[in-house]
């Protein structure tokens, strides 16, 4: 059990590391996009393009076997690595006059594979006897 415990722990704080690195270069890269006017509307954008990393965070959180602790840091690997990739091929390397777009359709596109992944985890996460 505590070899549980010790496998649970370790995936967690790696999945709080990889969100947390990809939710603030999310954010930076979101409000460097603003060209120093946010507003409102900028906010709700940078909110919406980090929330399937604050989706993670709570999911990490909840793990309960090594299975599902291990499946989220997967999950967030793969979202982090694509989520990071396209917003800075779209801001930085071929800018376009609608790069902006990116943070509409990247967030949705990993809510929709969130969801795909991660249902599977909510039927795995009860531990033994409970």
């Amino acid at each position: 059990m505590k070899q549980n415990n010790t496998i649970i722990r370790s995936a967690q704080n790696a999945s709080f590391i990889v969100i947390l690195a990809a939710g603030l270069s999310t954010v930076g890269i979101g409000l460097d996009s603003t060209d120093g006017s946010i507003n409102p509307a900028s906010l709700l954008f940078v909110l919406w393009a980090v929330s399937p990393y604050i989706y993670l965070w709570g999911l990490a959180n909840a793990s309960q076997t090594p299975v599902t602790a291990l499946g989220v840091a997967v999950a967030s690997v793969l979202t982090a690595l694509f989520g990071l990739e396209s917003l800075i091929n779209a801001m930085y390397l071929n800018l376009d006059a609608q790069s902006g777009l990116v943070f509409v359709f990247v967030p949705f596109r990993q809510w929709v594979a969130l969801v795909l992944m991660t249902l599977p985890f909510f039927l795995l996460n009860r531990r033994p006897g409970k």
